[in-house]
């Protein structure tokens, strides 16, 4: 089946807006959680927030020209591990942020009374989903 050049283009067009809305509403939610600035804080690198801005930024596009050319990489398992433990802290981060934000650990810490536990409520939490993220990659996804 032959597509119509002005059919392509509309298809071109509304992949190109889905991408623009998606990527702005992702850097919207990480500047309105304060992500990097916040990590750059607890990290005690606020020196490198330039280098986090950078990073994000590159990750995000290279990520996407890898989506977008229909990149794979055929890389060993031994390799996702690493690969699912960056990603899992990432998810890990951004789920702090959100529940930070919105002070979901100070009103379960209040209500509960779980002060003494709460790192490890929260070190739990993080361990989670790495473990969730590296399950589904090295088990699932076959």
């Amino acid at each position: 089946m032959v597509m119509k050049m002005s059919n392509f283009v509309l298809l071109i067009l509304i992949g190109f807006s889905g991408g623009i809305v998606i990527g702005s509403a992702f850097i919207a939610v990480i500047v309105l959680l304060n992500i990097i600035p916040r990590l750059a804080q607890m990290s005690h690198t606020d020196e490198f927030i330039n280098i986090y801005e950078k990073v994000m930024i590159l990750s995000v596009v290279l990520i996407t020209l890898l989506d977008f050319f229909d990149v794979t990489l055929k890389i060993s398992k031994i390799y996702l591990v690493p690969i699912g433990l960056i990603m899992g802290i990432f998810i890990g981060i951004l789920a702090a942020a959100l529940a930070e934000v919105i002070n979901v650990v100070a009103v379960f810490e209040r209500r509960v009374k779980i002060k003494d536990y709460i790192i490890y409520i929260l070190i739990a939490i993080a361990l989670g989903k790495t473990v969730g993220s590296l399950i589904q990659w090295l088990v699932l996804e076959r």
